[in-house]
């Protein structure tokens, strides 16, 4: 059920991570 779309929100999503809490 996933497009690609969904795909690059994903790696916006981990992006977003690493600005809220970098490891």
């Amino acid at each position: 059920m996933w497009s690609r779309n969904d795909d690059d929100d994903v790696r916006r999503i981990e992006l977003h991570s690493f600005d809220i809490k970098p490891i």
